[in-house]
């Protein structure tokens, strides 16, 4: 069973992922996903690392997907089915870029066009909550000097993030 997988019965633990950032995952909770997002040129970034557990499971209960195209292809649409990224109130299309595998999990890179200045994001996830209510994705924001961390939980399914 990966870290992403273990529940925590008590106290904290501290998680990392292959992008070697720590962060710090609460009781009863399970971490699977982390998506990171900063500018880039003509848009932003989006860095989805999903825990491959998790992930292999939601796409065998959608059950339209055939085993050897699970995490190539319905991985990522699984992916931008259930997250959305809105700027300026406006929702944006994430592009996949490339995908890679390390030993816990799926690191799919996108890109969104967004020309004009970004004054706000929203961002919502349904990512897991139909299969684990106890699922978390955090988002950690590069978009302005200070990185924060946010958490999207099935109590908290959308972050503001204002510019």
């Amino acid at each position: 069973m990966s870290i992403f997988t273990k529940t925590i019965t008590a106290g904290i633990l501290l998680l990392s992922l292959s992008t070697g950032l720590s962060f710090q995952a609460e009781a009863h909770i399970e971490m699977t996903a982390l998506l990171t997002i900063e500018h880039a040129e003509n848009g932003l970034s989006v860095r989805a690392a999903l825990e491959k557990e998790q992930l292999a499971h939601a796409l065998k209960k959608e059950g339209e997907c055939l085993p050897q195209k699970m995490m190539q292809v319905c991985a990522s649409e699984y992916v931008t089915d259930n997250i959305k990224i809105i700027i300026n109130g406006k929702e944006v299309t994430l592009t996949k870029v490339n995908q890679q595998f390390t030993q816990n999990s799926l690191v799919i890179n996108y890109t969104t066009e967004y020309k004009a200045p970004i004054k706000d994001i929203v961002i919502n996830s349904n990512y897991m909550l139909q299969y684990n209510d106890h699922s978390k994705v955090r988002v950690l924001s590069k978009l302005t000097p200070k990185k924060r961390m946010y958490s999207l939980t099935a109590q908290r399914k959308s972050i503001h993030i204002s510019l």
